[in-house]
């Protein structure tokens, strides 16, 4: 009788959260993962306030908190998303876009995952998670059908997370159809197109990557600021070289662009570069082919680096403005965003992209302008209109 007694015991030993461990205990494994810090800076290079409006949609099977749904069935202002329209979000100066985590291995086994956010909250999320945390309480008056409390003010102290339980089971055939789901949108299924792994939950959901969105309130590690017109002045204020920088300017929505690659960014160096306004066509696959090469020189791999420029391409590249792209430096990501997995991946690479959108001295004059007449003001329906509002309430401050 005691060898049966012994076998369950094992057998019940290797159990986590209603997954039964089919591997070694200690597997081996990759784990990748990329995503975007978006800010918009103002010509003195400070960030601007504003950035709770989403740009892609998510599909309406994301999780999220109360009041930061998907975009799907969340709310609208000029038609676009709003992370924040039914629960009041404040000082939101940077936007933490897709981070996908994916996990490469050739055996199964569950792993706990557990992602801070110093200075955010990880407001939107998928599969379900199984911890993290807890918004101010919101509720709805179901008197006049009105939504109550559940403000966040960024400009103060916030720091979110999410916790995943989740088994990981190797690359197989029969993929697609089990984390295949209706309603998905092209920016949901480019992430797929890698080797990873599935993972799954104790609720049966399936994926080929975790998922997490979120909203914040922090400094960045590198500053862009304008010296005139069109000379612009890049400050790495870190103790980290910034690997790559790429320096675009789409002026129009006509097809056409511009583009410079820099050097790397030594720690506390200062660079003065200027704009060039001399737009060129032909431009998609040149640009396209210095982001994947620094991407994948960043250590994701190639299937990755294409999941990535396709997933973010009309945002980072067919949207009129000028931008530069920065490959963030992994203790910055580590310091806003801890990572904890258990086991410990055997090889753990970070890719962290800065979006950070640029307004020359020209197009904060414009702006001014513009927006003195509220009615036909030509950014009412854009993606950073609460972001230009605040710099022209700024400027007009200081007049």
């Amino acid at each position: 009788m005691k060898k049966p007694l012994l076998v369950l015991f094992v057998f019940s030993a290797i159990v986590l959260a209603g997954f039964v461990l089919s591997a070694a205990s200690s597997p081996d494994y990759t784990l990748h993962e990329w995503g975007t810090f978006t800010s918009v800076s103002g010509a003195d290079g400070a960030l601007l306030p504003g950035l709770e409006r989403e740009e892609e949609a998510l599909p309406g099977f994301v999780k999220s908190h109360d009041g930061m749904w998907p975009g799907s069935h969340g709310g609208l202002m000029n038609g676009l998303a709003m992370k924040g329209y039914s629960r009041p979000l404040h000082n939101v100066t940077i936007k933490m876009e897709t981070p996908v985590i994916y996990f490469y291995t050739t055996n199964s086994f569950v792993a706990n995952v557990h992602v801070g956010f110093n200075g955010g909250s990880i407001s939107q999320w998928f599969p379900e998670r199984a911890g993290g945390e807890t918004p101010p309480p919101y509720t709805v008056n179901l008197t006049n059908g009105r939504y109550v409390g559940g403000e966040i003010d960024f400009a103060k102290p916030f720091s979110g997370s999410i916790e995943w339980n989740i088994q990981v089971q190797p690359p197989a055939a029969n993929d697609s159809m089990a984390v295949f789901k209706p309603h998905e949108t092209l920016t949901w299924t480019y992430p797929r197109q890698t080797d990873s792994a599935t993972v799954r939950t104790q609720l049966g959901e399936a994926e080929k990557f975790l998922f997490y969105r979120g909203v914040g309130n922090f400094p960045l590690p590198v500053k862009f600021t304008f010296l005139d017109g069109d000379t612009l002045q890049i400050t790495n204020n870190s103790d980290s070289t910034i690997p790559t920088l790429l320096l675009f300017n789409h002026p129009t929505y006509l097809d056409q662009a511009s583009f410079t690659l820099l050097d790397p960014l030594k720690p506390g160096e200062s660079r003065v570069v200027k704009i060039s306004n001399q737009a060129t066509t032909n431009w998609q696959h040149d640009v396209y082919a210095a982001m994947r090469t620094a991407l994948v020189q960043a250590a994701l791999f190639p299937k990755e680096a294409d999941a990535m420029l396709q997933t973010w391409w009309r945002s980072y590249f067919e949207r009129q403005g000028l931008r530069v792209f920065w490959i963030v430096p992994e203790n910055f990501t580590r310091s806003v965003l801890p990572l904890t997995v258990e086991p410990t991946p055997h090889q753990q690479v970070r890719v962290l992209v800065g979006r950070s959108e640029l307004l020359t001295p020209r197009f904060e004059l414009a702006l001014q302008s513009q927006f003195t007449n509220d009615v036909e003001n030509p950014w009412r329906g854009d993606r950073f209109f609460s972001a230009y509002e605040a710099r022209v309430n700024t400027l007009n401050a200081a007049k």
